[in-house]
């Protein structure tokens, strides 16, 4: 969630006479945690999940989908009986953590998964739980729904305008009769001074004040209002040229129009929201020592494109089909600060001083690796706050990571508390979290934090045990949360807060944090049994790189080495985006990824200069071919997974079947004997009987979209859809066998002692009718769902 410290947020202006002095101290400070953590070792191998989802209110008489803004009162809730919990000495199964949006929450685990195999069977029974937990605190009509982008978040009230054929495309237009329609529950028409868009209203921003100061310095930064465009699907009736639009007239002439110069074929947004309000799912993982944690995060680099596009889930924006399933692009400009300088579109001053041009968005993709071995795969020109490199180096930071941290450095804080502008740097690492949170790459390296003088009075998270409790989407970084931060009325501060990240060890792990990396690419998926496979998938890739896999006719142990040219991985990025990727595109990737020995980070650190030469870059790229995300994912990494399993032995029969179901999700999914999430909403939307092959996703459409992925996800509302009416008017059937086959089985949830919620208690939830827990099922098989189906069809009836 980024670092949620309590305090007053300093508007840019108040805050860029501060942005030196606070990359002076974070330095410091990521200094000392280098002196005093570098050398540990044997720290326990434990990891951790989040999710994220979104609240879905169902209107069912006036047949609408709308996005909930009550997350808040549920987070409220759930944070209350958290820390009733913990007074008892007790561990909650989960915790519940805010998001950008109102309308969002994200969940991990209480308490971080261990390090043997067998913990792997916890993830999917905890997630149950929470869903579990927080379906006592909706109203009957309100859903929870993992899913990565809401489909009319801010869809105009009139279907795009058609230009004639051949006609000159006159650009974006505005119109004071165009509205955008209602998304939300309650409504708040488009207005706002921090987000200035033309789509979403600032009601959209979750309550805490770094949010609304986050969208609002993002844009003053920059210099106006970002701009994110994705291509629409061009189907047999969308008008074409596509021009989206007319859209509303807006209150901020200066930055609140769109760009002149955006281009047919287009669909334009123009907030924050549009980006860090999507969700996902994360995973983060605690090496044993810094060694371990940079082997980890540059292995892992490679993998981020490709299962992107595996756990593709987004193709539908501001209520239009696009022609990509994915969503990292779109959060990357809906942050994107950088002045038309740092863009390279205009040239610096040439009697002022040289500032940096930027290649990409702060919110982007890898730009270097970090072991010394790595140096030939970095082949990407790095820029980098050269003074902050030097002192990094010179304090004995080793020079990969002194270069990644240089690079980091070249941003400027977005949020600054007027009352934590001072900081103890021999025991906080706020000012550094500061800048490391507000880079959100594929992969986050994450050290440990300083010890803190005293003990924090705040709720903590698990984000730093080895669990992501923020990342995401939403500013989200893996930091974690520095205190109960929903309407909390304005604090009164009498000296510097330590945030969460520094202090949650005291609650989360016996020891303290130590070198953790964290995968953030995956996109969320539906149910939890799905969740769960691309969790444990990436927790099994972790243990494969780290532990290397034993040959069984040999008995030696060979490793894996996936590093390819950096470039590759953004061009392969690039790939990953695009419509059904998973089975159209080809992916950069190694021929062969055994490797004899272990060729991780034993050489020496090398200078400053050390961009990849020619050669290094011709004998890289000579280890790749071109390859599916199928051969990638289920010929080449799960079978080495399959032989990690087979050799670490230690599981009964059912618990090695549990495993494999999940690597066969992630193996179907990716050879495409099943969906993709992206892939089966698109074809539900086209064979809905309201589609008019326009790209238009209507309300009535999104509206029975909504439903049918409620009962996909949930067992308590597997009647959501079809009911009769909807068999008898010829809407899409689920067909989930296309998602899964018949792979999901029952699980038990992990079992919690659900309170009583007087607002909601009229629910039908069987999360508020025992005070002994529960055990739940996973995503019910088609079997079970049209038994479940007609059940509620005679109840109808009758």
């Amino acid at each position: 969630m980024g670092l949620l410290s309590q305090g007053t947020p300093l508007d840019w202006a108040d805050a860029v006479p501060h942005a030196e002095s606070i990359r002076a101290d974070g330095l410091t400070q990521v200094i000392n945690v280098f002196k005093s953590a570098s050398a540990r070792k044997n720290d326990p191998r434990l990891w951790g999940d989040e999710i994220e989802g979104v609240l879905v209110n169902l209107d069912e008489q006036g047949k609408a989908a709308r996005l909930g803004l009550r997350a808040g009162r549920v987070l409220d809730k759930l944070m209350a009986e958290e820390e009733d919990i913990k007074a008892t000495g007790r561990t909650p199964v989960a915790l519940w953590r805010p998001e950008y949006g109102r309308y969002m929450l994200e969940c991990t685990p209480g308490s971080p998964y261990g390090p043997h195999v067998k913990d792997l069977l916890q993830v999917e029974p905890n997630m149950v739980a929470r869903r579990e937990m927080i379906s006592g605190h909706l109203r009957p009509n309100e859903r929870l729904l993992t899913i990565t982008t809401f489909p009319r978040l801010g869809a105009l009230a009139a279907p795009v305008s058609s230009l004639a054929e051949g006609a000159v495309d006159p650009g974006p237009q505005m119109a004071p009769e165009a509205e955008v329609a209602p998304f939300t529950e309650p409504w708040h028409p488009q207005h706002g001074d921090a987000a200035h868009s033309l789509f979403a209203p600032d009601e959209l921003i979750n309550t805490h004040p770094r949010f609304r100061t986050l969208t609002a310095n993002i844009r003053q930064r920059r210099g106006a209002k970002v701009c994110v465009a994705v291509p629409v699907f061009r189907d047999t009736n969308t008008p074409w040229p596509f021009r989206d639009g007319p859209y509303p007239v807006t209150p901020h002439p200066v930055d609140g129009a769109p760009p002149a110069d955006l281009p047919a074929g287009q669909i334009y947004m123009d907030s924050m929201c549009f980006g860090m309000g999507n969700c996902c799912l994360q995973t983060t993982f605690q090496a044993s020592c810094i060694a371990e944690a940079r082997r980890l995060y540059d292995q892992m680099i490679p993998l981020t494109p490709v299962l992107m596009a595996v756990s593709a889930a987004a193709p539908i924006w501001r209520g239009y089909l696009a022609d990509i399933d994915c969503r990292w692009n779109q959060i990357s400009a809906s942050v994107d600060d950088r002045t038309r300088r740092e863009r390279g579109l205009e040239p610096y001053p040439a009697d002022g001083p040289a500032g940096y041009v930027i290649g990409k968005s702060r919110y982007g993709s890898v730009d270097s690796y970090l072991e010394a071995s790595s140096d030939r795969f970095n082949d990407l020109p790095l820029v980098m706050n050269e003074p902050a490199r030097e002192r990094l180096e010179a304090a004995g930071v080793p020079a990969p990571i002194a270069r990644h941290l240089a690079h980091l450095f070249i941003r400027d804080p977005l949020v600054l508390y007027r009352e934590l502008l001072v900081q103890d740097n021999a025991h906080s690492t706020d000012h550094f979290e500061n800048i490391q949170s507000t880079n959100w790459q594929t992969m986050r390296f994450k050290p440990p934090p300083l010890a803190p003088l005293t003990p924090p009075s705040i709720v903590p998270s698990v984000a730093a045990s080895a669990m992501p409790s923020p990342t995401g989407e939403g500013p989200s970084s893996g930091e974690a949360i520095a205190a109960p931060v929903v309407n909390l009325p304005p604090p009164t501060v009498d000296a510097p807060k330590q945030d969460q990240q520094e202090t949650e060890e005291d609650y989360c792990l016996e020891g303290p944090l130590g070198w953790r990396v964290e995968f953030r690419s995956l996109e969320v998926q539906f149910t939890e049994f799905e969740n769960a496979a691309f969790a444990v998938f990436t927790a099994l890739l972790a243990r494969l790189i780290v532990e290397g896999v034993r040959c069984p006719t040999t008995g030696t142990t060979r490793h894996v080495d996936f590093r390819m040219p950096i470039t590759l991985v953004d061009e392969n990025l690039e790939r990953a985006h695009r419509r059904g990727a998973v089975l159209t595109e080809k992916f950069h990737f190694r021929r062969d990824s055994i490797v004899d020995g272990d060729d991780g980070g034993s050489q020496a650190a090398t200078s400053e200069d050390v961009r990849a030469s020619p050669e290094d870059v011709a004998a890289a790229r000579d280890l790749l071919e071109e390859q599916s995300a199928g051969r990638i994912v289920a010929e080449t990494i799960i079978p080495l997974i399959r032989q990690y399993l087979d050799a670490a032995g230690g599981l009964a029969p059912e618990q090695r079947a549990t495993l494999d179901r999940y690597l066969d999700l992630v193996a179907g999914r990716a050879s495409g004997r099943y969906q993709t999430n992206a892939a089966w909403i698109r074809d539900f939307v086209r064979a809905h009987p309201a589609y008019k092959q326009d790209s238009h996703v209507s309300d009535e459409i999104n509206f029975d979209l909504m439903r049918a992925i409620s009962a996909i996800s949930s067992p308590s509302h597997a009647a959501d859809y079809p009911t009769p009416a909807d068999l008898a008017a010829g809407l899409p059937a689920l067909n989930t066998e296309r998602l899964w086959g018949s792979l999901p089985r029952p699980v038990a949830a992990a079992r919690f002692a659900p309170l009583s919620d007087p607002e909601t208690s009229g629910c039908a939830s069987s999360a508020a009718s025992s005070t002994e827990g529960i055990i739940l099922s996973a995503p019910p098989s088609a079997t079970s769902r049209a038994a479940a189906a007609t059940a509620a069809a005679a109840a109808a009836s009758s």
